[in-house]
């Protein structure tokens, strides 16, 4: 007697559905979110100090891609993290600081934070709290490169139309 293809399929889903247990705690870290490095305005800081970009948080392997840029300096961060109730932890593996030629190539009339000050902010680990609404995340008060501020990004929604 020949198998029916239905019969076949049901291993198949209940595998793909046990694959999915306790993912619940996780899946709303995953995705991309837009945002970046605060400077608080009360410390002496302006917007044009502050550091925007992205965060792109993967399920394959528990990585991460953080990409934040001033107005003459980028830093793009690689590594993985952990998910622990609402906290994520971004544990950085490789960083790279492109600061358009360093002190000799920069422009006087735009704000500079050196390579080595984004170096020592952005080694290590990060950690960032998820909003109760499930579409931000915002971290502890820092210190990049002499300014004082949070991390904060909001969760990017795609919402199709068809």
């Amino acid at each position: 007697m020949k198998p029916s293809p239905v019969r076949a399929l049901v291993p198949t889903l209940a595998l793909a559905v046990c694959l999915g247990c306790g993912n619940a705690e996780i899946e709303p870290f995953l995705g991309k979110w837009n945002g970046g490095f605060v400077a608080e305005e009360a410390a002496g800081a302006s917007k044009r100090d502050n550091l925007t970009g992205y965060l792109q948080v993967y399920r394959t392997q528990d990585r991460f891609e953080l990409f934040l840029q001033g107005e003459q300096q980028s830093v793009t961060a690689k590594g993985t993290w952990s998910a622990e109730k609402s906290r994520i932890t971004l544990t950085v593996l490789d960083l790279k600081v492109d600061d358009g030629g360093g002190e000799q190539g920069r422009d006087l009339s735009k704000r500079f934070i050196p390579a080595d000050d984004l170096k020592a902010a952005y080694t290590g680990k990060l950690a960032l709290d998820l909003g109760p609404d499930k579409l931000r995340l915002k971290g502890l008060k820092t210190n990049v490169g002499g300014l004082v501020g949070v991390h904060e990004f909001q969760k990017v929604t795609h919402k199709y139309t068809y």
